[in-house]
């Protein structure tokens, strides 16, 4: 993994907000998605998914609180499905939902003092949170320590920017506040894809992708104990059944050409997954779990000879 001991501040414009309010948003929610929402605070914030009736995957987000709303960090171009997907099953709930926030920002943070440069403990658990105020210049900005992974650092939202900014003036008002650099995507996406984290659907097939495949279960997204949820039945299934027979995983590749995303991989001639997303040197992929026993010959796409990676 690439050493990210010095901060680096990445922008995630693909990422957007909107919000929950409502005395019932949290029951509301609880009853929908893979995570406990009972769990949020305004210290505290988590990692989930929405799921279809079938168990498979349609979105994914992080909620946080200010204690009067719920704020959810989710797929920018595909916000306002989400929303019209939610208000379909809001029916008499005491819940609003609403529009996406268009002066919204979402940066990660990443490196091994991540924590530290927002002013978090150092035995601080993933997901915890903190309210870094209005920021001149920036906007209401919150540090969360990434949900999924301590090894991924951490997420800052930014709601009622200054719209007077573009996102470039924000990332380097908050790099300077910070006393951070400012990264590429290409910093976020090498440690995403060498801890295994898949990023929504780039990665998870929209009604076809499962959890459990997508590694959702050890990224802190899934509530074993909370009741039912949308798509609960099949996730709980695959689970206690030892059901799963793909992961995502990571591969490094040295030589040959760089495989395309949606590249079949090959074993021995015999297709065993698909490249999802990438970044230098290393893609994460789909790919049946007997075909990483370590036995017989390489992966490979084409004459490209992958590797893959241990995780964390």
């Amino acid at each position: 993994m690439t050493d990210m001991t010095t901060p680096k501040l990445v922008s995630l414009p693909d990422r957007g907000l909107f919000e929950l309010g409502g005395e019932e948003r949290i029951a509301f929610l609880n009853g929908l998605v893979s995570n406990d929402m009972a769990k949020l605070s305004p210290t505290t914030s988590l990692y989930g998914t929405f799921l279809t009736p079938q168990g498979k995957f349609l979105y994914e987000f992080f909620a946080l609180t200010d204690g009067a709303s719920v704020i959810l960090d989710t797929e920018r171009e595909r916000i306002d499905e989400f929303r019209k997907k939610l208000r379909l099953y809001k029916l008499r709930s005491k819940v609003t939902v609403s529009e996406s926030d268009p002066a919204a920002h979402v940066f990660a943070l990443v490196g091994d003092s991540a924590p530290a440069a927002l002013g978090f403990d150092a035995d601080a658990a993933p997901g915890a949170t903190r309210h870094l105020g209005t920021l001149a210049a920036i906007g209401d900005t919150f540090a969360v320590l990434d949900p999924r992974h301590a090894g991924l650092g951490a997420r800052i939202v930014v709601r009622a920017a200054n719209e007077q900014s573009g996102t470039a003036d924000i990332a380097a008002a908050l790099a300077d506040h910070l006393a951070v650099a400012v990264g590429s995507r290409g910093d976020y996406d090498r440690r995403r894809i060498a801890l295994a984290v898949p990023d929504a659907s780039r990665d998870m097939i929209v009604e076809k992708s499962a959890l459990l495949e997508s590694n959702i279960d050890r990224l802190n997204g899934i509530s074993w104990d909370k009741g039912c949820y949308l798509g609960q039945e099949l996730t709980a299934r695959t689970h206690y059944r030892g059901l799963v027979k793909r992961r995502l995983v990571p591969l490094r590749f040295a030589d040959g050409t760089p495989p395309e995303i949606g590249a079949e991989i090959t074993k021995d001639g015999s297709v065993v997954g698909d490249i999802r997303s990438a970044a230098g040197d290393l893609v994460l992929a789909s790919v049946k779990l007997a075909a990483l026993d370590g036995d017989g010959p390489p992966l490979r796409v084409g004459d490209t000879v992958l590797e893959p990676l241990p995780t964390p």
